[in-house]
């Protein structure tokens, strides 16, 4: 029997009441080996009835752990805001090669935007720079303020444009409305920013914003398949990434300090992030988009995903993005993919609970090979 793709049979609208989940039963015994991941998984997934779920470890630079629940675990998933690192790491680029800096204002790296679309409707936002952009103090909608960007981009896949990755044209509808806040000041997790990131990648290479990334972050750790999703290319920088959990945790390891990828500067200004706008702060921050923590060895890094969304494709189909999923890399290397369907408002409990089995099993599991 052929496999369904993670996407396919996704959820429909969530019901306005929350559904009653399991008590959660005696937990199982544990093998100090990679089968102790299979167990907790195919218990999560019996305990909590995931319509669909994909689980993938490594460990020491290898797959350890891989597998899927009406899902191929080798196969591409959408992963949602897990997207944004990429699109970090790809700026990150651009400012190692010269082409940027973090401090580079939207006055500079959108010129042609703003010749193009006129100024936007808050001068502030030419101010606005770089690494404001990637850490979310942009002053730019937010999550919390209600960001335009989603609606922009729903109406767009709902009149059949889903499968168009538009990131300038998204850009000039949500710069119609002024900035929240002064730039550099609070932050406010940002869809909308991670748009303007692709716009400015646009702009300063001259190449569409999902070639770009390709070429310059994936072909260049020898990742060939990952790509936008066909359907949700409109989600694009911010959420548009279809790719497989092995090839999303390789790419991960660029975030070993020891690995060439990043620059010294860049990884210079990692450390430095953490109380850059925050002189006093001693816990997690936001580096390359990437929820960063040093509280053991020099950075842990994750980043979560959750998709809701419903529309029709430019033959009238309907289809979905559906949703929820993390993937995080600790300081010693092991690393963890993992997404489910269905999305429920406020995080799937079943979701958390696998997550905590899987940390425990992290120290369980001392025989790899």
């Amino acid at each position: 029997m052929q496999r369904r793709s993670f996407l396919t049979g996704a959820a429909s609208l969530l019901a306005t009441s929350r559904p009653v989940f399991a008590q959660a039963p005696a937990s199982p015994a544990l093998p100090n080996t990679p089968e102790a991941y299979r167990i907790l998984f195919e218990a999560a997934v019996k305990q909590h009835g995931f319509h669909s779920a994909i689980l993938v470890v490594r460990r020491g630079g290898l797959v350890i752990a891989q597998h899927g629940h009406k899902a191929d675990a080798r196969g591409p998933s959408l992963i949602g805001s897990m997207s944004k690192p990429i699109t970090a790491v790809a700026v990150a680029t651009l400012i190692r090669d010269g082409k940027l800096a973090f401090t580079t204002p939207m006055s500079k790296a959108l010129a042609g935007f703003f010749k193009s679309h006129g100024p936007p409707t808050d001068p502030r936002f030419a101010a606005v720079t770089i690494e404001q952009l990637l850490v979310h103090r942009s002053g730019m909608l937010g999550n919390p303020d209600g960001d335009p960007v989603h609606k922009i981009r729903q109406d767009r896949a709902m009149r059949g444009e889903g499968d168009r990755d538009v990131p300038q044209l998204v850009l000039g509808e949500h710069l119609k409305h002024p900035l929240k806040r002064d730039p550099g000041t609070q932050a406010s997790y940002s869809g909308a920013g991670y748009m303007a990131l692709a716009a400015v990648i646009e702009e300063t290479t001259g190449k569409p914003y999902e070639i770009f990334c390709r070429d310059a972050v994936f072909a260049k750790l020898g990742i060939a398949r990952p790509k936008l999703h066909p359907d949700w290319r409109v989600l694009g920088a911010s959420g548009g990434w279809f790719i497989a959990g092995e090839d999303y945790l390789r790419f991960l390891d660029i975030f070993d300090p020891a690995h060439p990828f990043l620059s010294d500067d860049t990884k210079a200004w990692i450390d430095q992030a953490q109380t850059k706008w925050n002189p006093v702060n001693r816990g997690p921050w936001i580096s390359l988009a990437a929820n960063t923590s040093a509280a053991v060895g020099r950075w842990r890094v994750s980043h979560g995903g959750g998709l809701n969304s419903h529309a029709r494709d430019a033959r009238g189909r309907r289809t979905a993005a559906v949703i929820e999923s993390t993937g995080y890399r600790m300081a010693d290397g092991k690393s963890v993919f993992l997404t489910i369907t269905p999305a429920v408002p406020g995080g799937h409990p079943g979701f958390k609970a696998l997550l905590a089995d899987i940390a425990k099993a992290h120290a369980t599991v001392t025989k790899i090979s």
